[in-house]
């Protein structure tokens, strides 16, 4: 179940992101992670190459365009079409995918401290991720693979006719669409889904995951 909003953000918008984000944090960013079956004893997950690979770095909160413009697009995604009660955002996610990098099949929702995420990013007992948000920041043609796709059993993409703007869009244009530079996705963090392997180039993205009070 998703909400697109179909190059949403301008290139220059979305070149300056990815810019301002290199050059402030691209010293910080580190292998991403999972959760562990022990999180106790691994609180902020663990490197598993099997399963996810790439490079991300929370960045501070700050009140600015790039955050301003995430968080508008979850408000009006949730006001439109998902109309769930939802409290905070965590810090928002820049990820660097290069070739051979990926994100198997999994869900947003858990507990954030059970999904490889330390409290110092979010944690509120009694809530969980209830709003998952990418934008694309890179070019349509600057990468190959990379999709993000969603599983709903039948096929590995997910994706379903929308009719945007009057027009009904293909699963395939859809699919497109949402690889294309300054497309906003957000989804239920409920919903199973992947980065499918990119086979060449490089893919940068921005991730916020929103909370609330947990699903009954």
């Amino acid at each position: 179940m998703f909400y697109i909003f179909p190059q949403a953000v301008s290139k220059e918008d979305c070149n300056s992101f990815t810019e301002d984000c290199l050059k402030k944090y691209k010293g910080e960013m580190y292998d991403s992670v999972v959760g562990s079956s022990d999180p106790e004893r691994f609180p902020n997950g663990v490197i598993d190459e099997s399963y996810r690979k790439g490079k991300v770095v929370f960045l501070p909160n700050e009140n600015d365009k790039l955050h301003k413009t995430i968080y508008s697009h979850v408000k009006e995604a949730n006001d439109n079409f998902f109309g769930f009660r939802l409290t905070s955002h965590e810090s928002v996610q820049f990820a660097e995918w290069n070739k051979g990098d990926f994100y198997n099949w999994h869900q947003d929702y858990q507990n954030p401290q059970h999904a490889g995420m330390s409290s110092a990013h979010f944690h509120v007992k009694g809530e969980c991720r209830k709003l998952s948000l990418t934008l694309a920041l890179s070019e349509f043609d600057a990468f190959e693979g990379g999709s993000l796709e969603f599983f709903n059993g039948l096929n590995g993409d997910g994706y379903t006719e929308v009719t945007i703007d009057g027009r009904k869009h293909s699963p395939k244009e859809v699919k497109d669409l949402a690889r294309k530079q300054g497309t906003i996705i957000v989804f239920d963090s409920r919903d199973y889904h992947r980065i499918s392997p990119v086979t060449n180039g490089t893919r940068h993205s921005l991730v916020c995951w929103t909370h609330g009070p947990h699903f009954i």
